[in-house]
């Protein structure tokens, strides 16, 4: 199991997917969950894994294969969801590595205190807004990959509402490049804005984004996600 530092509700979290997956426990500290371990992880965002805690016999690692590497980032979660999906695991009830989330400028996500920042701030920096921009490709890179798991899955029981909350997200993600681009990167933030209304079919977004309805002061920043 993961412990992550500042990550509010995480044990909430877990005590939560403990309720509604209800996992056969053993020795207080052995947690089996079923097959819909995957679907709940994808559905709810919810995290208690890392792939240096992972153990599995030779056998997996053989029959899943390597990283996917071409994929930028996220190789590590891709490569778990595959073994989620062909594989039940078992959660061990103790800590065994402490992930720290330090800020530093050469981490690739933690590369800026989010909890900080000010979106009207961050879109007249022009590096922020690039370094914003790759990791948000990133996430969209995951997500296109987490699709077709999804629709080559033998297992998964609920994929058009996978797919919806996959679409969603992928809404969020092509919303937010938008936004980060309309400053310094005009033809970039009409691209991502069309990609964006490709999605969602929500024109009067749309044209707020190209700057033909109420203006930036009403942007949705509930669609807004560099977290």
């Amino acid at each position: 199991m993961t412990k992550v530092d500042r990550l509010p509700g995480n044990k909430q979290n877990f005590e939560e997917a403990v309720r509604i997956l209800k996992p056969v426990v053993a020795n207080k500290k052995q947690l089996f969950w079923d097959e819909n371990f995957l679907n709940y992880v994808i559905s709810t965002g919810f995290y208690c894994f890392h792939i240096n805690t992972l153990v599995m016999d030779k056998e997996v690692f053989e029959a899943i294969g390597l990283f996917n590497e071409r994929l930028t980032a996220s190789e590590d979660t891709d490569y778990s969801f595959r073994i989620f999906e062909r594989y039940r695991i078992c959660l061990l009830w103790e800590y065994n590595y402490i992930y720290h989330r330090d800020v530093g400028s050469n981490n690739l996500y933690n590369f800026y205190d989010r909890s900080h920042l000010q979106l009207d701030e961050l879109v007249q920096n022009k590096e922020l807004v690039q370094r914003f921009h790759t990791t948000t490709l990133n996430n969209i890179n995951r997500y296109k990959t987490l699709k077709r798991l999804i629709r080559n899955s033998g297992k998964l029981n609920n994929k058009e509402e996978l797919y919806g909350w996959i679409r969603h997200t992928l809404m969020i993600y092509y919303y937010t490049l938008s936004f980060l681009n309309s400053t310094h990167h005009k033809s970039r933030s009409l691209f991502y804005a069309i990609k964006y209304y490709m999605i969602s079919k929500d024109i009067s977004v749309f044209q707020m984004l190209l700057h033909l309805g109420p203006g930036r002061a009403k942007i949705r920043h509930e669609y807004i996600d560099i977290y």
